[in-house]
């Protein structure tokens, strides 16, 4: 159902009270009324309702200092009155009584206005001090965040076109920061991947769920020869009264040389690990190589410490197959205590190596170690 067609249902405010102040009521609630050359109240807005907790039918035609001035203070409304009615404007930290009986700090402006009948009346326009002391702290808090942070800082509006850019991220796209406003990413820095990053900044506002860690990669003006790599977040800008969107804030950080980094790591450790995968069996991978298990020689060693060879000190290859037979393990318990020294003479070998071939009996020497 369409707004004018049902607006004959909406309660309508009394003729004297002032209508809401729009964005101001949520941001920063004024509250305003006037007083007639008899200190009556005359208008009352809704945001006084708001602030000070009265109604306008139960306020409009009333003395305002017995209703809204604390008892201490009230020879000092009467002077204030006494010289606005003479044209002055008056500016200061008063309190104001609510509707409850607590008292308000209200920050005021009491400027001379005309009652209805022309007579030299008053508007007062109050502020509660809280609030003011609080829109000041998140004013300062947000100005330092953008002229003090490292960190790349963008507000965007529903059209995704920059409403401010900080210092950091004029930087990061060579571009100076007011050049920014009003203009798109894809105008702004078209060398990355600007295209996909506004189809999620548009994700970000359809859903108002932020996105934390989504990759910008590419060239910009500030460093037209080398690619860069940036963490950007995006989180939805709300208006909490009404839930709809009024843009998104983003943050970026260059992680260009933290991921060189990490891939220099992630290389080299891809090395190793392929070397270590290589069989043992070939020698020559990263494993560790193949021992011979440890054996034990029994029997008897000449005195260089080596095992005797028999009595003439020859070492015999060995006689015929079916006489030499399988090699017995040296560390099984029934080898022998002495080697064989009774086995024949090997055939003469035929061996073409350049020198004349050793005869069969000749012995073969071995240097022990």
């Amino acid at each position: 159902m369409e707004t004018d067609q049902s607006s004959s249902r909406v309660p309508q405010p009394p003729r004297a009270a002032v209508g809401d102040a729009g964005v101001l009521r949520e941001l920063l609630p004024i509250a305003l009324w006037r007083e007639d050359a008899d200190g009556r109240i005359v208008e009352w807005s809704l945001a006084a309702q708001d602030l000070l907790g009265h109604r306008p039918e139960h306020v409009l035609g009333r003395l305002a200092t017995p209703l809204l001035v604390p008892d201490a203070n009230r020879e000092l409304a009467e002077r204030l009155t006494d010289r606005v009615q003479a044209g002055e404007t008056m500016v200061g930290t008063l309190p104001v009584r609510h509707r409850d009986g607590h008292t308000v700090a209200m920050e005021m402006w009491i400027v001379p206005a005309a009652d209805p009948e022309g007579r030299p009346g008053a508007m007062l326009i109050a502020v509660e001090t809280s609030e003011v002391l609080r829109m000041r702290e998140n004013l300062a808090a947000m100005e330092s965040l953008f002229t003090q942070s490292p960190i790349g800082l963008a507000l965007l509006g529903p059209d995704l076109r920059f409403l401010r850019v900080n210092d950091a991220l004029a930087r990061m796209n060579g571009m100076p920061a007011a050049e920014h406003v009003g203009r798109r990413l894809t105008e702004v820095v078209p060398g990355v991947n600007a295209a996909s990053l506004e189809s999620l900044m548009r994700q970000v506002l359809d859903s108002g769920n932020a996105v934390v860690d989504a990759r910008r990669v590419g060239r910009t003006p500030a460093d037209p020869d080398r690619d860069h790599i940036w963490s950007c977040s995006y989180a939805p800008l709300v208006d909490r009264t009404e839930s709809r969107s009024l843009g998104l804030i983003a943050s970026l950080v260059d992680i260009t040389e933290s991921q060189e980094a990490h891939t220099e790591v992630e290389r080299a450790r891809h090395r190793f690990a392929l070397l270590d995968a290589r069989p043992e069996a070939d020698g020559r991978g990263g494993g560790p190589l193949p021992r011979a298990p440890a054996r034990r020689l029994r029997g008897r060693t000449d005195a260089g410490g080596g095992p005797r060879t028999g009595r003439s000190g020859r070492l015999h290859p060995g006689g015929p197959p079916a006489a030499r037979g399988p090699l017995p393990r040296p560390d099984r318990a029934d080898v022998p205590a002495h080697p064989r020294t009774d086995l024949p003479d090997p055939p003469r070998l035929g061996v073409r190596t350049g020198r004349p071939p050793r005869a069969a009996h000749e012995p073969l020497h071995v240097r022990h170690p």
